[in-house]
């Protein structure tokens, strides 16, 4: 894979897949005839040259909003990089995904198998197991702590210094 380093740099990454007995190094859901993800565990190692963000660092209690034709995304990889750079030369950015728009084409409320929403999109072969996000525009500060009510009480107030 290509990652970016701390540097900005971009590197070619090798992870093994595979134990020197061909077991697999990966983790499947419980349920994986039903649910396509895995996860793969990195060396703590590579922490000096890579940023890592802990997922649930980023989690927070914001409902999103899922409707019945509303705007997805699917982020994938459906080019080889020797398809991308015979198309659009060897500067072309292979390691960055492509991004498929599609929307939600089964109810919310009533999902299939108690999880399952189905998605319409014009996607393509490489697209399987990409991730599906929903972009939403919160233009709406939450203040959680005392902190973040004070700044947006002196916003209010005019004061403007705190955005600096």
């Amino acid at each position: 894979m290509t990652v970016q380093g701390r540097n900005k740099n971009l590197v070619e990454l090798s992870v093994p897949l595979y134990d020197d007995e061909m077991n697999p190094l990966w983790f499947e859901h419980p349920d994986r005839h039903m649910v396509d993800i895995a996860i793969v565990e990195l060396p703590v190692e590579l922490e000096e040259y890579f940023h890592f963000v802990d997922i649930h660092s980023v989690e927070d209690d914001t409902e999103i909003a899922e409707g019945v034709a509303k705007d997805v995304f699917i982020l994938g990889y459906p080019f080889s990089k020797k398809d991308l750079e015979s198309e659009f030369g060897e500067q072309a950015p292979y390691y960055l995904p492509i991004w498929k728009r599609g929307s939600i084409a089964s109810e919310p409320a009533v999902p299939l198998h108690d999880r399952v929403l189905l998605i319409d999109s014009l996607s393509r072969a490489g697209m399987s197991g990409a991730p599906v996000l929903i972009a939403e525009d919160n233009r709406v500060m939450r203040a959680r702590n005392a902190k973040g009510n004070a700044f947006i009480e002196a916003v209010r107030r005019g004061d403007t210094r705190a955005l600096d």
